[in-house]
């Protein structure tokens, strides 16, 4: 499988997930399945596992009132809407992170995070975080936007 589909497969896992038990197990279901072979399963599993042991993640992974992953944005000062690969709430509090796994940063993936950051901002939350989440690379990027939040 070309790295794409290994980050195709990665997004579906982390979406259905709630905990790195269950991204694990999601990953073994995977390769029963077909969808990944043996020792992509296990370059899986030791992502998930050396990423877990970061602060960040763990929190992200937490407890929230509201996660929701992949869901539209409605956007209203242009056409279409923004999906988000996760978004966690508490209150006021918002965090956005976007999962990339392929080997290069764009600053396209910046620009994506600031504009999730100003929708956010734009529906009532006063404290945003946003984040690059780059699993393959072993990166986490924070990114603010030009307000500095």
């Amino acid at each position: 499988l070309a790295q794409r589909n290994i980050g195709i497969i990665m997004h579906e896992i982390l979406n259905q997930a709630d905990n790195a038990t269950e991204i694990t197990a999601l990953i073994e279901k995977s390769q029963v399945d077909g969808k990944l072979s043996g020792e992509q399963a296990a370059e899986m599993k030791h992502i998930i596992e050396r990423e877990f042991s970061r602060s960040e993640v763990a929190e992200w992974f937490g407890e929230w009132d509201d996660v929701r992953c992949e869901s539209d944005i409605l956007c209203t000062h242009e056409a279409g809407t923004r999906r988000p690969d996760r978004v966690m709430t508490k209150g006021r509090h918002a965090v956005v992170v976007d999962y990339k796994f392929g080997a290069e940063k764009a600053r396209s993936h910046r620009r994506q995070i600031i504009r999730y950051i100003t929708l956010l901002r734009q529906m009532g939350y006063t404290e945003i975080e946003g984040y690059l989440w780059y699993l393959t690379l072993g990166e986490i990027e924070q990114v603010e936007d030009e307000l500095g939040f």
